[in-house]
């Protein structure tokens, strides 16, 4: 039973069982739902449906929508610093401060490699990027993928394959190879900064920095782009096909639409985030965003409202009581009875002659989906909402029974 609340001026009511416009909820996991530590770098699912964690400081974790439960390895001390996290198939991929593990089953390897902060796939092989490199792998162990010399032992952060190049994300720049692999050319720098991630949308590429903005280069022009806002990003995710996601060091998470990326919606401190951090996004099979924070696991879920007032079907604007139950929503407008919204739409409850001008301030229900009402003055009016009747007369509910119980049934005045 949701708890009655009372509004002044028109109202807002939550009914998540129709399609409305969106806000937002925010669910959190930390320390006290079992998280071994509450730092997450990056979240993926599995084949199985499992949420994996890469934490930093407390391993490779996994979650089952209930409970936490780190991979037995992880109490050793080098395998505590997860920074990446993705899955292909039947394996998970984990990248650590120093080096690269791989869970296939119950079996799990090992390699020593430099820090790994991104895993991706691409054509058959899985590609590692770390701070002096990228390493790729399609069977066996990873070897060290042979770049160009200027950029063999840079920082690599994203990689983007499309049908003619291939683009890089670096700490030096960003690069762009003019073939569509990542051996057959040499680079050319397309802008200098620390560039962090990439997104393909619409045949435009979407290149995010770490403290110069975003550019975004377009198919048919030569310049691109920049979005000033956010800055300190920590990486950039599409998600629900058209929005522009960004992960930043001290704004939480500032989405953009991804067509003409005027800014739409933050995800913050003041909105429900313990801290301003934010590691990264993750969209599972399921449609619902997570977020990967140092200040813990947040579950994103967008929440429908609609508005209403007299001029959507309401009979006034000043409501005084609201009440939910079985996906029915009760509402008393000032002194005009009771309103009734289902998914059929709006009912008005045709009114008791004896509470005319009478103002119903409270409402609650039993458990035979009776209301119960109390008025402004005339006592505590019961309307008998579970009685089904089988006839509807001229589009309108014939009334149920409706009991008034007042001092002369023994209420206190």
């Amino acid at each position: 039973m949701c708890k009655n609340q009372r509004y002044l001026s028109c109202l807002c009511l939550l009914l998540s069982f129709w399609t409305f416009p969106q806000a937002t909820q925010l669910k959190s996991y930390s320390a006290a739902a079992g998280l071994p530590v509450s730092n997450i770098q990056q979240v993926t699912q599995d084949s199985l449906g499992y949420l994996w964690l890469a934490t930093y400081g407390g391993g490779a974790v996994r979650f089952d929508g209930q409970t936490f439960q780190p991979l037995v390895q992880e109490n050793e001390v080098r395998y505590k610093f997860a920074q990446a996290v993705s899955s292909n198939g039947d394996s998970i991929y984990i990248g650590r401060r120093n080096g690269l593990s791989l869970k296939v089953g119950d079996a799990n390897y090992h390699w020593n490699l430099p820090s790994v902060h991104k895993v991706i796939f691409h054509e058959g092989k899985s590609y590692f990027l770390t701070e002096k490199g990228v390493y790729a792998m399609s069977g066996g162990s990873p070897k060290l993928v042979d770049l160009h010399p200027s950029i063999s032992q840079i920082e690599i952060n994203d990689i983007l394959f499309t049908k003619d190049h291939v683009w890089l994300a670096a700490s030096m720049g960003l690069f762009r190879i003019n073939s569509p692999q990542l051996l057959e050319a040499i680079p050319e720098r397309i802008n200098e900064g620390h560039f962090v991630d990439l997104i393909y949308f619409n045949e435009t590429i979407v290149a995010a920095s770490r403290n110069n903005g975003t550019y975004v280069y377009q198919q048919h022009s030569d310049q691109p782009l920049l979005l000033r806002e956010p800055l300190q990003i920590n990486s950039l995710q599409l998600q629900n096909e058209n929005e522009l996601w960004f992960c930043t060091e001290n704004e939480g998470v500032v989405v953009r639409n991804a067509k003409n990326y005027a800014l739409l919606r933050r995800i913050n401190t003041s909105n429900g985030l313990v801290t301003n951090h934010v590691r990264q996004t993750f969209m599972d099979r399921q449609g619902t965003i997570w977020l990967a924070t140092t200040g813990g696991l947040y579950r994103y879920e967008e929440v429908a409202f609609q508005h209403y007032d007299k001029s959507t079907g309401l009979k006034g604007d000043l409501t005084y009581a609201v009440h939910a139950v079985n996906q029915t929503v009760w509402i008393s407008s000032a002194a005009e009875g009771l309103t009734k919204i289902d998914p059929r739409g709006i009912q008005h409850i045709p009114k008791d002659p004896r509470l005319q001008d009478i103002k119903i301030k409270d409402i609650t229900s039993d458990a035979e989906g009776d209301l119960w009402t109390a008025t402004d003055g005339a006592g505590i009016w019961v309307y008998r909402a579970s009685q089904r009747l089988s006839a509807v007369t001229s589009g309108q509910l014939q009334p149920p029974k409706t009991i008034l119980i007042t001092q002369k049934e023994g209420l206190p005045s």
